[in-house]
C-alpha cells in the first residue's frame, strides 16, 4: 500500500467570498467519498479581503486553521504548540480560469479511478493533494505545506525525491530558460539553498541559474515550513503591522496589506539576501511611492518579517523526473493540458485511467466529463468539456467547446468550431450563435438586429459573475448521466432526518436569539442586564456556529456591523438592537460566519461594560498649572510590573460586579526603568506621534485636522493609544466647533510633539501598553498645563483602555505608576472605584525578593490577544468554576499581601504556585508546552513560579530557594531542551512613575 501523509488539516484558500460555502461543500463531498480521511480538518478560508496576496491569505490561513485544531483539542485559546504535531496543507485556488467556471483548482480531468469505490470527478487538486500526499510530504515531518492550485505539478510514478531534514523547502524540477522567463526561478547556491528568487527576467538573467544541461529550477509554488517556522508565521496574527493581512486584521477596522509568500515570505531567507535591500523594497513586486504611507507600512513590515524569519534557509528539493506547467489563459495551453495530461503517468495504471470517452472522437481530441448522443461527431485536436449534446452535430476540429447543451437537434447537421468558453445554453440562444456564423438564416435579419442591441458582458464579467455552485451541480449532472448512476449520489433516508433534526435545533436557537433581542431592547437604564443579554445572544451564535467555526474569541471590528454599534453608542438602544439583529441575519450561512457573528454581539457587550467603566471619570480630577516652555522636553518613566497573586478580579466587569484584588510588585528590568514617554510643546499647530521600538524609531503619525484623531478607538490604528490619551484627557475635543489648530492655539498656544516607547518584547505579559498609557497620560497632562495625582491618573487609563476597546482591567498600571509592592483593591459595585494599597514591606524582605527573583523570557510571544473575551463570557454564563476561583483569586490577593507585610517569602511562593493553578481555571491552555518544560526544569530550585499577566508566552518570573538557587537557575535555562529562553535582570522599583523637566 502506497505511504501517504497523515493529515492534520486541508485548507483550500478563496478569493472569491462568494463562493466559499460551494467550494466548502466540494471538499465535504470528497471526505465523504474516501478521497480525504474522514478525520482529518477540511476548511475553506476565504481571504479577509481582495489582493491580500498568497503571503496574506497563507498567514490568514494558517492563523484560522490553528484556531479549528486548537478547538478540536479542547483549547479556549489559539495554542502553537498545537503546530508541534500537525500536519497542515494549504492550498491557494488564485484567480478565475476562461476554461473552467469553477476555476484551475476544479479544472476536470481525462482521469478516473480504477477503484470503484471512487466514484467521483477528478480535479485538479485532486491530483496535486495525491502527489503532495503520496510523494512529496511523505518524509517531511509534521510542518506546513503550501501550494499553489494554479498550474499542474507532474511526479512520475516513482520519481525520487532527495528529501532531507530542514526548516524550510522549496520543491523544485527541471525547465527551459525559454519557459521559465515568464515565471520564477530559483538561485541555488553551493549548499543547496535558495539564494535569491528570480521572477519574469530575461533569458540572459537566468544564466546564473543554468545547471551543465542548460535547464534551470522553477518555482512551481509547492514549499515547506517545518512546525518551528509555522509557528512563527502564526504569530503575526497579532505583530501589527503584519496583523492586517488576516481576518483578524480586518474585523479589528485596520486597513489590508498585501504580502507575497515568495517575495515578502521567503526571500528574506533566501543566503544572497540583505536587510537593506529587503526593507526597502527593492526586490519587492509592489513597488510603489516610497514616501507613501502604505509603502512605509510596508517598510515596517518587511523590517519584521526579516527580524523573524532571516535565520532560517530554504532548502531546494529537485525533482529531476518532474515537470511544471503553469496554466495559463490561452486556449492553445489548456487544450494541451487535457489532449496530453502530464499526471497521466503520475500513478500506477492499476490505480488511475486517463480516459477518452465519446463517440467519434479523434484520438489526438479528448471528450471529458460529456455525453454526446446521436449523432454528434467531434473533430481532431478538440476538447469537449462538461457539456449534454444530442443530434445532428458536428464540432469541427482545432476546437474548444465547454458548459454547452443541446438535447436533441434535429435540422440539418449544426457545425460548431469556438475557441472560447461557452457556458450553459439552451436551444434558443444556440439559434442566434448558429445564425451570426451562418449555419442558419436570418433573411429579415431579426435575429442579428435583436443581438446587436442586447446587453453583453465581457467574459471577464461573464467569468465574476459565475455561480460556482451551479457549476459544480452540472459538472456532476453530467457525470451521474453519464455513468447512469444517479441514484448512488441521493442521500440516504437517514441522512435527510438527521439535517431536519438539526436545522429544527437551529431554528430553536434563533428563535430564542430573537426573545433576548426583545430583553435586550427593554433593558434602557440598566447595563449590565444589556451587556449579559446581548453575551447570551452572542452564546446561542456560538452554539449555532459549533466546534466547526473556529474558536469564539477573536476580534469584533468588521464596519458591517458599524451602524448598529454606533447607534449602542449614542444610547438608541431599541434600534441599535433591531440593526444589530438585522446584520446577525447576514452572518448564519456558515459555521464560521456564526462565530463571527458571536464575536460582534460580544463586541456590542463591551460597549455597556464601556459605559459602566465610565464612572471612573468621577475619580479623574485634574487641576491647572503653569505651561512648560516651548520646546523643553518632558519625559516620563515607568517601571513593569507581575502580578503575584489575584489577576483576573480587576477585569471588567467582574471587578465591579464582584470586587477585585491583586498583589503586585513594580520591577526594574536590566537596571532600568523598560516604559516610557516624553512630550514637549511645538510652535506647529499639530501633533506628532512617534512610536519608538528597541531605540529605533519605527512610525511616525501627524495629526493636522480633528478627523485625524477619529480612529482613537481602533487599537491597530498608527498612534491609536496616544490619540485616546488626548481625547479621553480632555485635552482635544473632537465634539468641537473649533478645528484641531484653533483648539490647539486657544488653549495651549502650540501644538505637541509626543514619543513613546517600551523596551520588553511584544506580548511580554508585564503590562507594559498599559503602563505606557499610563505614563502617557501624567506626561501629555503636565506638558498641557494640568497636574493630576497617581489615583487619578490609573483611574482615566482604565477608561482609556475602555475607549480603545482594549478592554483589561486596573492591575497593571497600579503596579507600574505607583511602584514598589502594593495590593490594589476595587468595591463589587458602581462607579468603579481602585484603591492602591502600598504595603510597606521592609527593606530586609525587599532585598531577600530581589536576590531571590529570576525574570525569564520564554521566547514565545504571548498568543492569547483574545483570551479576556473567554474569560468575561464565562463570567457573563455565572460558570460556577469560574465564580469560585474569582472568590478564591481576591482571598489568596489578601493572603499574599500579608506575605510580604510578614517577610514570608516561602508563603509568598506558596501563593504564586496556587496563582499559578488558578490562572489555568480561568485561560485553560495558558500553559503551553515550552512553559511546562521550562517550569519543570526550575522546579527542584524554587519556592514559586508563576507566568506574568495571562500566561501562555512572554515572562515567566521564579522566586527561588536562596541566592545560590537563584545562580543555578541562571545557568540551567540556556540548557534547557527545546527552549530559546533568556534571562532578564529583575529587582523592585520602589518609585514607580517618575516625570521629570529637560533642564
Amino acid at each position: 500500500m502506497t505511504a501517504k501523509v497523515k493529515w492534520t488539516a486541508i485548507v483550500l484558500t478563496c478569493a472569491k467570498k462568494e463562493w466559499g460555502e460551494a467550494v466548502q461543500k466540494e471538499l465535504e463531498l470528497r471526505q465523504a467519498k474516501g478521497y480525504i480521511d474522514k478525520d482529518v480538518i477540511v476548511l475553506t478560508v476565504e481571504d479577509p479581503k481582495s489582493n491580500v496576496g498568497s503571503g496574506g491569505a497563507t498567514i490568514n490561513a494558517l492563523l484560522t486553521v490553528t484556531e479549528y485544531i486548537s478547538a478540536k483539542q479542547g483549547y479556549s485559546v489559539i495554542n502553537s504548540d498545537v503546530l508541534q504535531e500537525s500536519h497542515i496543507l494549504i492550498l491557494h485556488s488564485g484567480r478565475s480560469y476562461p476554461y473552467d467556471p469553477c476555476g484551475r483548482t476544479f479544472m476536470v480531468l481525462p482521469v478516473s479511478y480504477k477503484n470503484p469505490e471512487y466514484d467521483g470527478l477528478i480535479t485538479n487538486v485532486d491530483l496535486l493533494i495525491k502527489n503532495i500526499s503520496e510523494k512529496l510530504a511523505v518524509k517531511s515531518g509534521p510542518g506546513l505545506w503550501v501550494s499553489s492550485t494554479d498550474m499542474i505539478l507532474s511526479i512520475p510514478d516513482n520519481a525520487e525525491v532527495p528529501w532531507k531534514p530542514c526548516d524550510a523547502c522549496a520543491i523544485t524540477v527541471p525547465s527551459t530558460p525559454k519557459y521559465c522567463k515568464d515565471h520564477g526561478v530559483y538561485k541555488i547556491d553551493k549548499d543547496g539553498n535558495v539564494g535569491d528568487i528570480l521572477f519574469q527576467r530575461d533569458i540572459s538573467s537566468l544564466e546564473c541559474c543554468e545547471r551543465p544541461d542548460g535547464k534551470v529550477p522553477v518555482v512551481p509554488s509547492v514549499v515547506y515550513f517545518s512546525s518551528a517556522v509555522a509557528g512563527k508565521l502564526l504569530s503575526f496574527y497579532m505583530k501589527p503591522p503584519l496583523d492586517a493581512c488576516t481576518y483578524m486584521g480586518l474585523d479589528s477596522g485596520e486597513p489590508p496589506i498585501q504580502l507575497s509568500l515568495f517575495f515578502d515570505v521567503m526571500l528574506p531567507m533566501t543566503t544572497e539576501a540583505t536587510e537593506v535591500e529587503f526593507v526597502s523594497g527593492q526586490n519587492s513586486r509592489n513597488q510603489g511611492d516610497k514616501n507613501s504611507e502604505i509603502e512605509k507600512l510596508m517598510r515596517s513590515a518587511r523590517a519584521l518579517l526579516w527580524k523573524e524569519l532571516s535565520s532560517t534557509n530554504i532548502y531546494t528539493c529537485m525533482i529531476e523526473e518532474g515537470s511544471f506547467h503553469y496554466l495559463t489563459n490561452t486556449v492553445l495551453n489548456h487544450k494541451y493540458q487535457i489532449t496530453a495530461c502530464p499526471l497521466s503517468d503520475n500513478f500506477p495504471k492499476n490505480e488511475l485511467t486517463l480516459e477518452q470517452v465519446g463517440v467519434m472522437v479523434d484520438e489526438e481530441s479528448s471528450v471529458v466529463n460529456s455525453v454526446l448522443l446521436g449523432d454528434v461527431e467531434v473533430g481532431k485536436k478538440s476538447v469537449v468539456c462538461g457539456c449534454h449534446i444530442g443530434g445532428r452535430v458536428v464540432i469541427q476540429s482545432d476546437s474548444f467547446i465547454s458548459g454547452l447543451k443541446i438535447e436533441h437537434y434535429q435540422d440539418e447537421n449544426c457545425h460548431i468550431q469556438y475557441h472560447i468558453y461557452l457556458y450553459t445554453l439552451d436551444s434558443v440562444v444556440l439559434m442566434h450563435y448558429l445564425n451570426l456564423i451562418g449555419q442558419i438564416e436570418d433573411k429579415d435579419g431579426s435575429i442579428l438586429k435583436r443581438w446587436r442591441s442586447s446587453w453583453r458582458l465581457s467574459l471577464q464579467e461573464i467569468l465574476d459573475l459565475v455561480n460556482i455552485e451551479e457549476e459544480f451541480h452540472w459538472k456532476r449532472f453530467i457525470f451521474c448521466l453519464g455513468y447512469k448512476c444517479c441514484g448512488l449520489h441521493l442521500s440516504k433516508k437517514k441522512n435527510k432526518i438527521e439535517t431536519q433534526q438539526i436545522l429544527l435545533h437551529l431554528d430553536k436557537l434563533k428563535t430564542f436569539a430573537i426573545d433576548e433581542d426583545e430583553v435586550a431592547a427593554n433593558s434602557e437604564g440598566e447595563p449590565g442586564v444589556t451587556a449579559r443579554t446581548l453575551a447570551n445572544i452572542a452564546d446561542v451564535l456560538g452554539c449555532m456556529g459549533g466546534a466547526q467555526g473556529g474558536l469564539r474569541s477573536g476580534p469584533a471590528a468588521n464596519k458591517s456591523w458599524a451602524k448598529a454599534f454606533h447607534l449602542l453608542e449614542i444610547g438608541d438602544l431599541k434600534n441599535g438592537i433591531a440593526a444589530l439583529a438585522k446584520e446577525r441575519s447576514r452572518w448564519l450561512s456558515r459555521h464560521d460566519l456564526c462565530i463571527r457573528a458571536a464575536r460582534h454581539y460580544e463586541g456590542a457587550a463591551s460597549i455597556f461594560i464601556r459605559h459602566a467603566v465610565k464612572t471612573v471619570k468621577e475619580f479623574f480630577k485634574p487641576e491647572s498649572c503653569k505651561l512648560p516652555p516651548l520646546g523643553k522636553w518632558l519625559t516620563a518613566e515607568c517601571p513593569a510590573r507581575i502580578d503575584v497573586s489575584g489577576g483576573w478580579s480587576d477585569t471588567p466587569p467582574i471587578t465591579y460586579e464582584h470586587g477585585g484584588a491583586v498583589t503586585m510588585v513594580a520591577l526594574l528590568v536590566n537596571g532600568k526603568k523598560p516604559v516610557g514617554a516624553r512630550v514637549k510643546r511645538i510652535p506647529e499647530l499639530k501633533l506628532v506621534f512617534v512610536i519608538i521600538n528597541n531605540g529605533v524609531e519605527s512610525s511616525r503619525v501627524v495629526c493636522e485636522e480633528l478627523h485625524d484623531l477619529e480612529d482613537y478607538n481602533q487599537p491597530y490604528a498608527s498612534g491609536a493609544l496616544l490619540k485616546a490619551t488626548f481625547i479621553c484627557g480632555g485635552i482635544i475635543d473632537l465634539e468641537s466647533s473649533q478645528s484641531l489648530s484653533e483648539q490647539l492655539q486657544t488653549n495651549y498656544g502650540g501644538g505637541f510633539e509626543i514619543q513613546s516607547w517600551s523596551n520588553l518584547p511584544l506580548g511580554s505579559g508585564m503590562g507594559t501598553s498599559s503602563i505606557l498609557s499610563a505614563a502617557l497620560i501624567g506626561v501629555i497632562m503636565r506638558a498641557a498645563g494640568k497636574s493630576c495625582d497617581r489615583m487619578g491618573i490609573i483611574h482615566l487609563e482604565l477608561y482609556v483602555e475602555q475607549m480603545m476597546t482594549t478592554g483589561g482591567g486596573w492591575q497593571d498600571q497600579v503596579g507600574g505608576i505607583c511602584g514598589g509592592i502594593h495590593l490594589g483593591l476595587s468595591e463589587g459595585k458602581l462607579p468603579v472605584s481602585i484603591q492602591a494599597v502600598n504595603l510597606k514591606v521592609s527593606e530586609e524582605t525587599v532585598k531577600a525578593f530581589n536576590e531571590r527573583i529570576v525574570l525569564i523570557y520564554t521566547g514565545k510571544t504571548r498568543l492569547a490577544r483574545n483570551l479576556l473575551q473567554d474569560v468575561v463570557r464565562n463570567w457573563y454564563a455565572r460558570n460556577p468554576l469560574i465564580v469560585e476561583t474569582e472568590d478564591n483569586l481576591v482571598a489568596l490577593a489578601q493572603e499574599c499581601s500579608h506575605a510580604f507585610i510578614d517577610g514570608d517569602l516561602k508563603k509568598v511562593g506558596s501563593c504564586l504556585d496556587r496563582y499559578w493553578q488558578m490562572k489555568k481555571i480561568m485561560a485553560p491552555g495558558c500553559e503551553t508546552q515550552i512553559i511546562s518544560t521550562l517550569m519543570e526544569a526550575v522546579r527542584p530550585f524554587a519556592l514559586g513560579i508563576c507566568m506574568a499577566g495571562a500566561g501562555g508566552g512572554g515572562f515567566m518570573y521564579v522566586l527561588a530557594q536562596d541566592p545560590l538557587k537563584r545562580d543555578v537557575i541562571k545557568q540551567l535555562i540556556p540548557t534547557v531542551k527545546g527552549a530559546d529562553a533568556e534571562i532578564y535582570e529583575a529587582c523592585v522599583d520602589m518609585e514607580g512613575l517618575k516625570i521629570t523637566i529637560e533642564e
